[in-house]
Parts: C-alpha cells; sequence; structure tokens
C-alpha cells in the first residue's frame, strides 16, 4: 500500500521541495537583532522609552513572521488533509472489517479460555491426587513389615511419582503453546470513574489525576474581586500569584 503526494508526475518529498526566506527579509530581520541589542538597561523615561519602541518594532517583526509561516504552511496543511481523507477514505472498510473479524475471533477465543480453565482445573485435581498417592505410598512404604510389602510400595511410589511428572511435563509443553498462533491474548484492564467521591474519601487520590483549571480558576478570582477589590484573591488548596508582563503594540521600524 502506498500513498504518495505528486506535484505532476513529481512525488513530493523534503528533497524535492525547498523553503526559502528573501534574502532582504532575512536581513532586516538580522538588522533590527543588531538594532536592538545595544539595550542593556532601562533606568529612565528615555531608556524606557526606548526599549518600548524597540519591543514594538520586534513585535511587529514576529507578527511578520508568524503570519509567513502561517502563509508557508497553509499548502502543507491542505496536503496533509487530503492525505488523511484519502488513507480514511481506503482504510474505514478494512478498519471495519478488521474489527469485525477481531470481534469474531475475540468471542471464541473466550470460549477457548474458558474451556481452558476448566482443564486446568481437571490437572490441579489430577495433580492434587498424584501428590496424595505419593504421599500414601511413602506411607505404605515406611510402614511396610515384610519383603514383598515393600516391594508394592516402592513400585506404586514409583508409579505415582511417574503419574505426576507426566502431569507437569504436559503442562510446561502446553504452557508454551498460544491459544492464538501467530498472535496473542491480552487481558487489559479498564477503568472508569463511576464515584469521584468515595475515591476521595477512601484516600485513594493518587488513582485520580488532578489538574487546576485555568478558565476556572481565572473566574473565581475575578469573582472575589468583584466583591472584595482591595483583598488579595485565594483559592482553596492553590497557590495564587501573578506575575508582571510588559507588553506594547507593535509598530514599525524607524
Amino acid at each position: 500500500m502506498q500513498i504518495l503526494p505528486y506535484v505532476g508526475e513529481t512525488i513530493v518529498s523534503s528533497d524535492t521541495v525547498s523553503i526559502r526566506i528573501n534574502p532582504t527579509d532575512r536581513d532586516r530581520a538580522d538588522d533590527l537583532v543588531l538594532q536592538t541589542s545595544v539595550i542593556t538597561t532601562v533606568r529612565d523615561e528615555r531608556t524606557f522609552k526606548t526599549a518600548r519602541d524597540a519591543m514594538g518594532q520586534l513585535k511587529s517583526m514576529l507578527n511578520e513572521i508568524a503570519t509567513s509561516e502561517k502563509g508557508a504552511k497553509q499548502p502543507f496543511s491542505a496536503i496533509v488533509t487530503k492525505i488523511g481523507q484519502l488513507a480514511k477514505d481506503v482504510g474505514s472498510s478494512v478498519k471495519a472489517e478488521y474489527d469485525r473479524i477481531q470481534a469474531l475471533t475475540t468471542r471464541y477465543v473466550a470460549h477457548l479460555e474458558a474451556l481452558e480453565a476448566k482443564r486446568r482445573e481437571e490437572v490441579r485435581k489430577a495433580q492434587a491426587e498424584a501428590e496424595a498417592k505419593i504421599r500414601e505410598a511413602q506411607r505404605a512404604a515406611a510402614l511396610a513389615k515384610s519383603e514383598k510389602e515393600k516391594n508394592k510400595s516402592q513400585l506404586a511410589l514409583a508409579q505415582a511419582q511417574l503419574d505426576r511428572e507426566a502431569i507437569v511435563s504436559a503442562e510446561l509443553l502446553r504452557g508454551q503453546q498460544s491459544l492464538v498462533p501467530g498472535g496473542r491474548v491480552t487481558h487489559p484492564w479498564k477503568f472508569e470513574l463511576v464515584d469521584p467521591e468515595a475515591t476521595i474519601k477512601a484516600g485513594a487520590t493518587r488513582l485520580l489525576r488532578i489538574e487546576v483549571d485555568f478558565l476556572a480558576c481565572q473566574d473565581a478570582v475575578r469573582a472575589q474581586l468583584e466583591s472584595a477589590p482591595d483583598k488579595e484573591p485565594t483559592l482553596p488548596g492553590i497557590k495564587v500569584s501573578r506575575e508582571t508582563k510588559v507588553n506594547v503594540r507593535a509598530q514599525a521600524s524607524s
């Protein structure tokens, strides 16, 4: 199966596509970085204005680069979408058929496993009986008085040991065989949270993954500030802090 992108009759690959940037634009970006690199401190109104102007020019360049990047990616995004749709069109019927056959084989394997469980229980009983015969033969051999009784007990013990070894050997050999030749049977666990309150009450919070809902936290802080604007907002079990961040409007280079 081969799904290949073509331009005309040429296969598109990283070797056939070159990505370029206008040399003038690269020079403009390099010149702007060189121009702003002299700003090393902000200590008064003049240097503050210089830094703000520099930030505006750099932000304008970043916006320009992001817009250009987005535009350059659009044809490839469309290609990726078309490839995905084609693969879906081809693979949907194959996937549906795979799922159908897998369901059939899964049901049959479940039947085989039930038979295997029953067989193992029978083997366990047979092994237990062999062990009991061994113990009985050992007791008889210990209590035997005549040579004939001893020989009889020894034969019974040897036979019981042979029976046990035959059972164990057969199980070892069978244990190497898979119910699905060329494949394997797995029994992955599945988990569904049905009562989070019970989980928390049991102290089993390690079974849960808790993440901060930033939007909900912002709404809670905003609500607190509306009712008490002079009070530092708090959230139970969550550290609330603020950072200072300067943003400026993008502006053209002078």
